[in-house]
């Protein structure tokens, strides 16, 4: 071990000097490949003429200039994407073609939409063959509209832009309606009036701005279903939209599914039953579906979502507890003899032969309504199992939860939409005003 000790030391101090100069060469190798570099560069038709200056120009200075026209044109593509929902290298292209002008570039943008424009081609026979998509709700204190907007992939129906454009579309369906004053209208009366509402922020019109999520999103996009629920004497709204990703205080929302009920209660008060989105419209330059939540077209109260887990209002975590189950479970109408009144009738003469054959008039009621629930059990609201157990019907419940609370609670009237419905044998329920449209985008 002696004899090898001096050995291992020389090895390794020959070892380290080799390191360190290899390592020199490496620096002196890439200065050197840096100043061949920049010797043998050509920027225009001027070669360098020494190290740092080029054609007589100081590189910083021409540095300084280059990035000052890169921010510019920066600036400039993003206030074309965020108006008009372009690619950067589309926007970019019209820049160029426009020689700077933003204005001629967006006009240029907004003429390459043409094949993109709204179209109201559609008919009420016509079939949305779309199978993804959101339900949208916009709701005030006077009346609620829900809408059922598709596409094809579950890529678009996710994304911010589509829902934001269904968002508008509920508010504008909203506002249309209002102004309407219980005026009927037909189905082309609605896509022309609807689509040229202006947004109060942005002044876009929503078939602008269709086009424009349209566009940006490279995929069909259709309205199929447009439904409406108005106020009435002591009744109140109560809604729920299912798997929204929306805050809870928003103006309008949209989830896979969405339900909304007008429900009769011994309440005048409507302000104290209801809480309001506040929200100062400000005008904005930009599209409002491009940069925020959606565009606004009504100037009415939105009323917020009702939250079963933070309100303390009993008669409130009910109502929303209703509105889920309608979800839930699809009914078809509120009781039989809105859902089917021939098949009640025929009930009821059941019940008469029963009795005239001498049955007993409690065992002929109990041989009917077992018959009625069978039939009708998952169809009709008031019939079906309350979603949140008991072994309860609704009605029960309804009848329970109105005593316990002394309140009268009575459903009037209600819709729900989800993305898994059957758009052939759908039918809206007795009541609702509805469109079944193919509003193209």
């Amino acid at each position: 071990m002696a004899y090898w000790s001096p050995l291992i030391t020389i090895f390794f101090h020959f070892f380290s000097i080799k390191c360190s100069s290899l390592s020199n060469s490496c620096y002196t190798r890439k200065n050197a490949y840096r100043s061949l570099f920049i010797r043998d560069s050509r920027v225009g038709n001027g070669n360098v003429s020494h190290l740092g200056r080029i054609n007589g120009v100081n590189s910083s200075e021409r540095s300084e200039d280059s990035g000052s026209e890169v921010t510019d044109m920066a600036k400039k593509i993003k206030l074309l994407r965020s108006n008009t929902g372009r690619g950067a290298q589309d926007c970019f292209k019209a820049i160029n073609e426009a020689k700077g002008d933003v204005r001629l570039a967006s006009q240029i943008l907004m003429n390459s939409l043409d094949d993109n424009k709204a179209s109201n081609e559609g008919s009420e026979s016509e079939l949305v063959l779309m199978l993804q998509g959101t339900i949208a709700v916009s709701c005030s204190p006077k009346l609620c509209s829900i809408v059922d907007v598709r596409c094809d992939s579950d890529f678009v129906a996710n994304n911010k832009l589509f829902t934001n454009l269904a968002k508008s579309f509920a508010n504008a369906a909203m506002e249309w309606k209002q102004e309407s004053q219980g005026a009927e209208k037909t189905l082309e009366q609605l896509k022309s009036e609807v689509l040229s509402k202006k947004c109060l922020r942005c002044d876009k019109k929503l078939a602008e701005t269709g086009a424009m999520v349209r566009s940006s999103l490279r995929e069909p996009i259709s309205v199929a279903r447009i439904g409406f629920i108005e106020s009435e004497p002591d009744a109140f709204f109560a809604f729920y939209v299912h798997s929204s990703l929306d805050p809870k205080n928003s103006r309008t929302y949209s989830g896979s599914a969405a339900s909304i009920l007008s429900i009769g209660l011994d309440e005048s008060n409507v302000d104290s039953f209801y809480s309001y989105f506040e929200e100062k419209i400000e005008p904005s330059e930009d599209n409002c579906c491009m940069t925020a939540s959606g565009c606004v077209y009504s100037g009415l109260r939105n009323i917020v979502n009702l939250n079963s887990e933070s309100e303390l209002d009993g008669v409130k975590r009910f109502l929303r507890d209703l509105a889920i189950h309608v979800v839930a479970e699809k009914p078809k109408d509120i009781d039989v003899e809105r859902y089917d009144k021939e098949g009640l009738e025929e009930s009821k003469k059941e019940l008469e032969a029963l009795l005239r054959s001498g049955k007993p008039k409690e065992i002929a009621e109990k041989i009917v309504k077992g018959k009625l629930k069978k039939k009708y059990g998952e169809s009709v609201l008031m019939d079906q199992a309350w979603t949140f157990g008991d072994s309860k019907t609704v009605s029960q419940v309804i009848e329970e939860t109105s005593r316990k609370l002394g309140k009268n609670i009575k459903l009037k009237k209600f819709i729900t939409y989800s993305i898994t419905d059957d758009l052939i044998s759908y039918k809206h329920p007795k009541d609702c005003s509805f469109y079944n449209t193919n509003i193209k985008f």
